[in-house]
Formats: C-alpha cells, sequence, structure tokens
C-alpha cells in the first residue's frame, strides 16, 4: 500500500535531503514514535505549520519552510490504526513497567497531556511552541516493540510505524475534533520512500492563506 507523506523543514535541509537521497533520522528519546524519519500522512498544511515552527525555532524567515512530498510503501508497517496491534504494544509496555519497578524506577510520561482552556479541550505541555510534549514512554515501548518483533528469518518485521494524534484546540465545544489533529508515520528503512520532490510554496503558502480564514 502506498501513501502520500508529507516532511516539513528548512529549504537548506530540503536541498540536502534531495541532493543525497537520504532524510534524516529523529532519534531522541521523547520522539512521538520512536527512531525514523518523520512524515504527516495526506497533510501537507500540517506539514507547513511544523515547518514554519522550526524555521521560527532556528531564527530564519517564513519563506525558508518548505515541504517535501513522498510516496512511502506501508506494507509492512506496524500500524496503530489497527486495533490488533494495541495488544502487543501493551505487552511490551506492561514488561518494561515491572524492568522499572525491580530497578527502583518509574516510567514517566511528558507529554501529550491535554487541558481544558477557556472552555475547549487544548494540548498541554507544548514542545516549544511545536506540538504535543515528548512521549518519552511512548518513544521507549515503541523502539523496543520494534526491535523486538523479528520475521521467521530474524529480520526486523516492521519498516515504519503509524498513529493518529489528537493535537491542538477543539474546532468548537463538546467536539472531539482537534484543530491540528493528524497522521503521523515514522520509517525507519528508507527504501520504502519511493520518490521525494519539492512541493510549490506559492500554492502551500496560498491555501494555507486560505485555511486561515
Amino acid at each position: 500500500m502506498i501513501v502520500n507523506g508529507y516532511h516539513g523543514t528548512t529549504a537548506a535541509s530540503a536541498s540536502q535531503i534531495i541532493t543525497s537521497g537520504s532524510f534524516f533520522v529523529s532519534n531522541g528519546p521523547g520522539e512521538w514514535l520512536g527512531d525514523g524519519v518523520y512524515f504527516w500522512q495526506d497533510a501537507p498544511l500540517r506539514a507547513l505549520i511544523w515547518a514554519r515552527a522550526k524555521a521560527k525555532q532556528h531564527a530564519l524567515p517564513e519563506s525558508q519552510a518548505v515541504v517535501l512530498k513522498v510516496r512511502i510503501d506501508i506494507s509492512d508497517c506496524f500500524d496503530l490504526l489497527d486495533i490488533k496491534y494495541w495488544r502487543y504494544l501493551e505487552d511490551v509496555y506492561a514488561a518494561q513497567d515491572r524492568a522499572a519497578k525491580l530497578a527502583g524506577k518509574k516510567l514517566i510520561q511528558a507529554g501529550p497531556v491535554y487541558k481544558k482552556e477557556n472552555g475547549k479541550l487544548v494540548t498541554a505541555n507544548p514542545a516549544k511552541g511545536l506540538s504535543v510534549g515528548n512521549n518519552v514512554v511512548d518513544c521507549s515501548v515503541l523502539n523496543v516493540a520494534i526491535n523486538l518483533a523479528k520475521n521467521s528469518v530474524g529480520t526486523i518485521k516492521y519498516n515504519c510505524i503509524r498513529a493518529t494524534f489528537f493535537d491542538g484546540k477543539q474546532i468548537y465545544e463538546n467536539s472531539y475534533f482537534l484543530d491540528h489533529n493528524h497522521v503521523q508515520i515514522a520509517v525507519r528503512d528508507q527504501s520504502i520512500i519511493k520518490s521525494v520532490r519539492l512541493m510549490n510554496s506559492n500554492q502551500l503558502n496560498s491555501d494555507f492563506k486560505k485555511y486561515l480564514g
């Protein structure tokens, strides 16, 4: 199954990615879906929002925020949109939790946490204004889960992870919809990225203005 993914970044980083043919891997302790290259599925404007925040974080003008469109083969995906994967993930967490308690420690999640603001549900603990907080426990559990999931010849069974995130502010009171909800894909094996192209920034920015109303 091939899906569209969108990667928000800076113009300089995009040029380097296209030239080298490889993406930078996110492997910090609080990545949402563990180690991997991150893409917003079917959401170019959400990727642009991220790119603009990253440009601002590095004191760059908004014009340096760009989006790369890729095609990703998710045939061997650890797909958390499907409930069949949740029990395995729960078991991995339970094992880690037991090990932590035996060592006199506790697994602590830094986010995401939600709160109410002016009567609406919003994301708490934003990571430098970009999105939800660092998912320390999720990151650790997913990295272990993927490394343990081997196929019959002993190689890693899954080459990407996909999940839904509830992010942002309620679009209206008593709604489950938040304005930055999205599907995220973390690619662990870059060979499943089948094409990469730079999106037209003028068109993206025009679409974004329409989004803002």
